[in-house]
């Protein structure tokens, strides 16, 4: 029997809140998404050298972040395609039954239940449960690329957003790894969770990061199942990209 997940990926449809936001931060319109489609389709189609799904679901993914602009979401197909390409040893065929034990055991990663006061998920990183004797580099970045997989399903998520918390203690040896753009975007927090609250509101956080929440009792063991059972969906993304 399937084990039964604690965490729920959100499949439906956005809010009317939601809507609202997608519609001024995104020009997600009736018409502009339907030329934004159109448009996205034709631009694959001329295009031997890459191989996307073109379900209007698929699509979304790349449309929503591009603001409906057809030509920047085909540019950001494109660079998904190399990026594919460049790191396909690392990522290409990755399932989640392929990290399970590196999930489960070593509660590197964890996820809020709840969103944030701006709809947001939250992602937790304990990098101080890093022991890169027993989980290398590339398992660490596999089950980060999983995680992000599962996110790209959520339409609420792909108007909201991720925001992730990281202890401090991992800062040295992350930053050089982040692109200069996503660098930018984090703040340093250290123990002074104050300071956090200003970008978190403590009703949206648990007790351990100073919130109002209960302190979080859960770990990968209990929402890692949610991730197993959309292995079809990371499969359909495995096959996209540059054809071969």
């Amino acid at each position: 029997m399937a084990a039964t997940s604690l965490f729920q990926i959100e499949t439906g449809e956005i809010s009317e809140e939601t809507k609202y936001v997608a519609v001024v931060e995104l020009r997600e319109t009736e018409d502009i998404v339907a030329e934004g489609y159109k448009e996205l389709r034709q631009l694959l189609a001329a295009d031997s050298s890459l191989f996307y799904h073109t379900d209007d679901d698929f699509l979304r993914i790349f449309l929503r972040p591009c603001k409906y602009y057809a030509k920047s979401a085909y540019n950001l197909m494109k660079r998904i395609a190399n990026y594919k390409d460049k790191y396909n040893d690392t990522f290409g065929n990755i399932l989640p039954h392929m990290v399970k034990e590196i999930i489960l055991p070593s509660n590197i990663f964890n996820i809020l239940l709840n969103r944030d006061q701006k709809g947001r998920r939250v992602l937790i990183c304990y990098s101080k449960n890093w022991d890169p004797s027993t989980i290398t580099g590339d398992e660490l970045l596999q089950g980060v690329y999983l995680l992000h997989l599962i996110a790209l399903l959520e339409p609420e998520t792909q108007v909201r957003g991720i925001v992730v918390i990281i202890d401090c203690q991992a800062w040295k040896i992350v930053k050089p790894l982040l692109v200069r753009k996503a660098a930018r975007r984090v703040i340093l927090h250290g123990k002074d969770m104050t300071n956090l609250h200003k970008y978190l509101l403590p009703c949206h956080l648990p007790e351990d990061f100073g919130g109002d929440l209960p302190k979080i009792w859960y770990t990968g063991r209990d929402w890692y199942p949610e991730i197993e059972q959309q292995t079809e969906f990371i499969k359909r993304w495995h096959a996209c990209g540059r054809r071969r």
